[in-house]
């Protein structure tokens, strides 16, 4: 197995890759192609892409049919009543079926990647088996970690049960990555940060978008997904004891992603997390 170009070949991990609002598994992997990332990680990950269970119900997005074939997929649809978000119950519900059935049947996996509503559902999934709120996540291997592009907190009642369950810090190390110009990012994308324990974001200077990383924001990358490799196996949900919020977290991830990118890097008292602008 090749490893990308200049770095060596130290073993690759499994990602699922969990695409955005009405796009594809292969827009996805499109979008990241088009940043260099798969390139540039194909040493250290294994990308799996799928395609959400359900054809897009509305328009496309604009910044993605002029630049990307259909056909086009979404996870769940929401809308706003009021001071509420309702969803689609039984979209929500399906796309959950199969993300679980996936991670049981083609798993095991190692960590997630999503983008935008993908990123969405990633931090779902996670908070969910962390919690041990869904017992068919329950019974599988703890994914290691998550990377998540112009993320939100989902809303879904089940979700937020499952971020409250763990005092509001997910004990998973995360990487979040969103542009200081994307509409998201206050409050959505830094909300989504500061709900995991050991949470790094980069924050580069574009909009909702999957940015090409250079060398030293793909270090910081590189050393979070080595780290998590190295780091001992977590435990199930059922052992772990969540940590008071607002406490920093201190596993492998963090402390490699810090020592190897202390330049660039800050921590962020008040959330907990490490800020990276690139």
């Amino acid at each position: 197995m090749n490893g990308s170009k200049g770095y060596p070949n130290t073993g690759r991990q499994r990602v699922l890759c969990i695409h955005s609002f009405r796009t594809s598994g292969k827009i996805f992997q499109q979008q990241l192609q088009r940043a260099g990332l798969l390139e540039a990680l194909s040493d250290l990950v294994e990308f799996v892409f799928v395609d959400a269970p359900h054809p897009a119900s509305g328009p496309i997005p604009r910044d993605v049919r002029p630049y990307f074939e259909g056909p086009y997929y979404e996870w769940f649809t929401a809308e706003s009543v009021g001071d509420r978000v309702e969803f689609d119950e039984a979209k929500m519900k399906a796309s959950e079926r199969f993300l679980m059935a996936l991670l049981a049947q083609q798993g095991p996996f190692d960590g997630l990647i999503g983008f935008s509503q993908g990123a969405a559902m990633s931090g779902a999934l996670v908070a969910l088996q962390r919690s041990g709120l869904r017992a068919e996540l329950s019974t599988l291997r703890p994914l290691r970690f998550c990377i998540l592009f112009a993320g939100l907190k989902s809303r879904h009642p089940d979700h937020l049960a499952a971020f409250d369950a763990l005092s509001g810090k997910v004990p998973c190390p995360s990487l979040h990555v969103f542009g200081d110009k994307d509409a998201l990012k206050n409050p959505h994308c830094t909300e989504l940060a500061d709900s995991f324990r050991s949470a790094t974001v980069l924050l580069h200077q574009r909009g909702h978008v999957i940015p090409v990383l250079h060398e030293p924001q793909l270090a910081i990358m590189r050393a979070f997904i080595q780290a998590t490799a190295s780091a001992p196996e977590p435990p199930p949900p059922d052992t772990h004891i969540p940590a008071p919020r607002g406490v920093v977290g201190q596993d492998d991830g963090a402390e490699v992603v810090e020592a190897a990118s202390s330049s660039a890097c800050a921590r962020s008292q008040r959330q907990g997390h490490m800020l990276c602008k690139l």
